[in-house]
């Protein structure tokens, strides 16, 4: 439907700068929300080691080297 929230990967392919090859639909699902500029908010919910953090950090990386954001924090949960 038109109000889905899912979308089509604008560009799977695109060079962000950082080495990252999504391992499936998810990952480059999460990659391309991480990406867009009108979600404030992203809440993943996945097994361990399904490269939740792994996925956050290349996309904050990237966007760091585009110069997006000036610093990057990076806290987990004791």
């Amino acid at each position: 439907p038109e109000n889905s929230r899912l979308r089509r990967l604008k560009d799977p392919n695109k060079d962000f700068g950082v080495p990252f090859e999504p391992k499936n639909l998810e990952q480059a699902m999460l990659f391309d929300v991480l990406f867009d500029k009108q979600t404030t908010l992203v809440i993943v919910e996945a097994l361990p080691g399904a490269g939740k953090t792994f996925v956050a950090l290349v996309a904050a990386v990237a966007q760091l080297r585009a110069r997006a954001y000036s610093q990057l924090m990076l806290t987990r949960p004791m």
